[in-house]
């Protein structure tokens, strides 16, 4: 496991608008990668898709297909920090509700970890 020397606890306030949230999120990861930031941790909400509309499957589906783990992805491997948090809804076929995972990405951008947490 890779020793950090910095970390950068990321807070922001969230709205409907996930294209938006998504590029404060990327202005703030940019600003603690240039004070010297290595692991970034996110809000739990991070994209803010609005909690009602994730417990339709049919939403879901079409959140995910904007490919937000790819918005996380490019991040590691742009800035070369590690990247956790940002909770990702996911659907699960055998359920009608869904599911968020948080992930972790390492400074490749490739995806170490995860935990999914159900939405009641």
């Amino acid at each position: 496991m890779k020793a950090y020397n910095r970390v950068a606890c990321i807070q922001m306030t969230s709205s409907d608008d996930v294209s938006e949230n998504l590029l404060n999120t990327h202005h703030l990861i940019q600003q603690a990668m240039e004070q010297g930031a290595q692991l970034m941790c996110l809000p739990e909400m991070v994209c803010r898709h609005g909690i009602g509309l994730l417990r339709k499957k049919s939403n879901i589906k079409k959140f995910w297909q904007r490919s937000h783990s790819r918005f996380f992805t490019n991040q590691a491997k742009e800035y070369g920090v590690w990247i956790v948090g940002g909770t990702i809804p996911i659907a699960v076929p055998t359920v009608d509700t869904g599911f968020c995972d948080v992930f972790r990405f390492n400074d490749q951008g490739e995806c170490v970890a995860f935990m999914t947490k159900y939405i009641c």
